[in-house]
């Protein structure tokens, strides 16, 4: 109720509820809705703080905030917050993760 969408493209939304207050939702074709953990909440939000700060604010014209959510709908939605992958994404952070991304999509001295 009152979802305040943060992404959405042709294959994935993501969303808040109760307008930025409430749980982080994934949307995804042939899924179910899936809820974040706190934890995968605040992971989003250095994600998103760091992208826009690298000049890559959320959103599908980006195309390295683009990558960044869809890998993060993919970590949500196939791994627990318990898991292995998650606890190796909460040590290295947002922010390294968002660099990460910012950096595979930076041109190169060779291109146009």
């Amino acid at each position: 109720m009152f979802d305040r969408i943060l992404y959405a493209d042709d294959k994935i939304t993501v969303s808040v509820g109760w307008l930025g207050l409430g749980a982080l939702k994934v949307r995804a074709p042939g899924r179910s809705v899936r809820r974040a953990h706190p934890k995968q909440m605040q992971f989003f939000r250095t994600l998103s703080k760091e992208l826009a700060r690298l000049g890559h604010p959320i959103s599908s014209d980006s195309a390295a905030a683009r990558a960044a959510m869809r890998e993060f709908v993919y970590l949500l939605m196939e791994h627990s917050a318990s898991g292995l992958t998650w606890q190796i994404a909460f040590i290295k952070g947002g922010a390294s993760h968002a660099a990460a991304h910012v950096q595979s999509f930076r041109p190169t001295m060779s291109d146009p």
